[in-house]
């Protein structure tokens, strides 16, 4: 084919060379320039022919030929397909090119075998994708480590068998079934449980090795428990003994944690029962003071009306809190004082507690040469204590008294006397608002004895009590 492609290349290389001749004569009847022209065809025409033979193809080995020629017999059913008229296939084109094989670049890329997966990782693959990469890894591997000796082509000693659970092998000899080398040796048994189990591990051979990992977890019981010579009778009833331990460990962390939700709903009904007792005592503190507020205006506005104000002022220590407003009119009828009570229950509400320290600048009395003895009777409604009976102007009792305070109280009240003849002579009379101790409470504080005596009323002595008193609220 490529012979008859050269000799065809010649012949039009020779028709070109007459027809650029024919063409020069006609353009021009120089003979000179013809002359020219025709030697410029016959170089151009050896020029080709150089160009030809030099680019004429060499012959072909006969390996090739040889292979050529089996390619176009393989296909001689396409070959006489084509000759016929109908398709040709790539055999009938290689004959046709004298068995030339096509170009590199015109072949496919060459088929290249897949490398074979190792031991492990086709494990992994079999054992699926239900467990994570990391267990199913762990289960792959302890497979093909397991695979001979689960075959029975390895029979594995104990030590070896510690190695099968990730554990080293016990100082020991023996140990108790609660040992907490046996409870360590069971957690690894349940690992294993997980990572073989037929849910999660679709290797064919997961149920056999995990089988083949109790029995060896077996061996090990009965190799290293002490006293492991227990009849099956005596192994029953331990671990229904066993059982009973666990279900009464199992009750009693029930009823503590009942216990504890029942504390804890103790608490919170305690502290809301404290919150709304909180809130009553507030709000009766409240109603006790306005109670008390306005006896004190009360008693305030009829001393006005009733008493006399001492022109005689008192000097020292108790000058601040013997004021004139905390004097009673003598005489005083307890009947006309309008009462202030809160509303409820006459119970006590809370408790005053009063210590009488002294009496100050009583007038002096003289019996026969010897003075005589002064006391005083403190008293809150219908609660009355006497001090102790004391000589001279300036009398130090020093004695304590509490009182039960009921909700119809409002004052407290202390009346100095004095033994007589027949009957004890009073002296001076104080009563002091609820609503002052309150604000003096737990203090030392002086209040001004209104005489009871006419006599004694232009006297140019002014009487004090000295006391402490402090409440406390229920």
């Amino acid at each position: 084919m490529k012979q008859r492609v050269w000799k065809l290349s010649l012949l039009t290389a020779g028709v070109w060379l007459v027809g650029s001749t024919a063409w020069c004569q006609l353009q021009s009847r120089h003979f000179a320039v013809t002359a020219t022209v025709l030697l410029l065809n016959a170089l151009v025409a050896g020029l080709a022919g150089a160009f030809f033979v030099l680019c004429k193809p060499p012959a072909e080995e006969p390996q090739a030929a040889q292979a050529a020629g089996g390619q176009g017999q393989g296909q001689g059913n396409s070959s006489e397909k084509s000759r016929d008229g109908k398709t040709a296939g790539p055999g009938a084109g290689l004959q046709r090119e004298g068995g030339r094989k096509a170009p590199a670049s015109q072949q496919g890329p060459p088929h290249k075998p897949k490398r074979p997966l190792s031991p492990k990782s086709a494990a992994c693959v079999l054992v699926g994708a239900r467990l994570s990469t990391e267990q199913a890894r762990t289960a792959a591997e302890k497979i093909v480590a397991l695979r001979l000796h689960v075959a029975g082509q390895q029979p594995p000693s104990l030590d070896l068998v510690w190695s099968f659970f990730d554990m080293p092998v016990p100082s020991g000899l023996a140990f108790d079934s609660q040992d907490q080398v046996f409870q360590s040796l069971k957690a690894k048994l349940n690992r294993q449980r997980l990572l073989f189990h037929p849910d999660k591990n679709c290797h064919p051979e997961a149920e056999l090795t995990f089988k083949f990992l109790e029995q060896c977890h077996q061996r090990l019981v009965r190799a290293f428990t002490r006293g492991g010579g227990e009849s099956v009778h005596q192994r029953t009833r331990r671990e229904e003994e066993e059982l009973k331990k666990e279900q009464e460990r199992r009750r009693q962390e029930k009823e503590e944690w009942r216990r504890i939700q029942e504390q804890r709903r103790q608490e919170e009904e305690q502290r809301a029962r404290d919150e709304e007792v909180r809130v009553r005592r507030t709000q009766m503190d409240k109603e006790r003071l306005q109670v008390m507020l306005q006896a004190k205006e009360a008693q305030s506005a009829l001393r006005v009306t009733q008493r006399t104000i001492s022109s005689n002022s008192l000097s020292g220590l108790f000058a601040a809190t013997c004021s004139p407003k905390a004097l009673v009119g003598a005489g005083q009828d307890d009947s006309e004082q309008p009462v202030f009570c809160l509303e409820g229950s006459a119970g006590s509400v809370g408790c005053l507690r009063v210590q009488l320290l002294a009496a100050k600048d009583l007038p002096a009395d003289w019996l026969f040469g010897a003075s005589v003895k002064s006391f005083a009777i403190a008293s809150v409604g219908s609660q009355q204590f006497t001090s102790p009976r004391m000589s001279g102007c300036n009398p130090e009792w020093s004695c304590s008294f509490e009182f039960d305070v009921h909700r119809v109280d409002t004052s407290f009240c202390v009346t100095v006397y004095r033994e007589g003849w027949f009957d004890d002579d009073p002296l001076g009379r104080v009563e002091i608002p609820f609503l002052d101790i309150e604000e003096w409470s737990g203090c030392q504080i002086g209040r001004v004895l209104q005489p009871l005596d006419p006599y004694q009323t232009s006297s140019a002595l002014c009487m004090a009590l000295e006391l402490k008193a402090s409440f406390e609220w229920f």
